[in-house]
């Protein structure tokens, strides 16, 4: 019988990937309650960065002055749809 090294250390390796890559799934899950309000502000400034820009060069603002009344539009924004989404509620229930 011929044992072949190369082949077995492949095996090896492959069964380390799967579970190097399952224990870091378990973990960034576990971890997800820790993370997930700076991911979800990542994308929400991701998504606001051409509006800043685009009002800098039409308006002449700064950037902090022009950050600052994005802010606040989208802040609304947000809010007044989790307040409808309340109220709906509110109303499902009487």
């Amino acid at each position: 019988m011929i044992i072949d090294i190369n082949y077995w250390t492949r095996v090896f390796k492959n069964i380390l990937y799967v579970v190097l890559i399952l224990a870091g799934l378990y973990i960034a899950l576990k971890l997800s309650i820790f993370y997930m309000p700076f991911l979800i502000a990542f994308i929400i400034s991701l998504m606001i960065e051409p509006i800043i820009k685009f009002l800098m060069n039409k308006t002449h603002l700064t950037r902090r002055s022009s950050s600052i009344i994005i802010f606040i539009l989208v802040s609304l924004i947000i809010l007044g749809g989790i307040r409808m989404d309340f109220s709906n509620f509110i109303f499902r229930i009487f």
